[in-house]
């Protein structure tokens, strides 16, 4: 948290709460957010990024293990939510093995793009719409969808490994915290 709020050097985790009103918000966000179509292009380090994130708080002692735990559980319900989340028509994930991407976007009104959005902070965005680099960031994610693998799309075996993969990836970090945990 310290990296977005210099007041929260030295503060735990479990010390923060978010006042109702910024969690009001975030619930309207999200309702909107899921009466739009969505395409994501995901990686091997979609997920670890996120992993790291505990490992790392948890190392510096900014979270502790129970807090490790439930972070990892959360983990996990996003994982199976999204799973859920390809049974509609409104939202797919593309895999591609090597590309690292960024949490960059393009809003489309009819199919047509009209208005970018590219990370500037974590938490923040550049938004754009003037037409030349929109329609060649349109472009660059539509080629890099036709080089990606389409999880909605894909046997139901390709999806369990995908899914599968990402677990284990949480299982491992689970396992690694547990040995620290009880390590003499």
């Amino acid at each position: 948290l310290h990296l977005l709020d210099d007041t929260m050097e030295g503060k735990r985790f479990a010390d923060f709460h978010l006042p109702l009103s910024i969690k009001e918000q975030i619930k309207r966000n999200k309702a909107l957010f899921e009466q739009f179509n969505r395409i994501e292009i995901w990686n091997d380090t979609t997920i670890s990024s996120s992993l790291q994130q505990i490992h790392f708080y948890h190392e510096a002692g900014y979270i502790d293990h129970d807090t490790a735990k439930v972070l990892c559980n959360d983990l996990r319900e996003l994982l199976k939510n999204t799973a859920t989340d390809l049974m509609h028509d409104s939202y797919n994930i593309y895999y591609h093995e090597l590309l690292l991407m960024s949490n960059n976007a393009v809003v489309r009104k009819s199919g047509i793009p009209v208005a970018g959005f590219v990370t500037m902070t974590m938490l923040g965005y550049i938004r754009f719409s003037g037409s030349n680099i929109l329609n060649r960031m349109n472009n660059f994610f539509k080629h890099q969808m036709r080089q990606s693998t389409s999880i909605k799309d894909s046997s139901l075996k390709e999806r369990s490994i995908f899914f599968n993969k990402m677990e284990q990836k949480i299982n491992a970090l689970e396992i690694f915290l547990e040995r620290l945990f009880f390590a003499p």
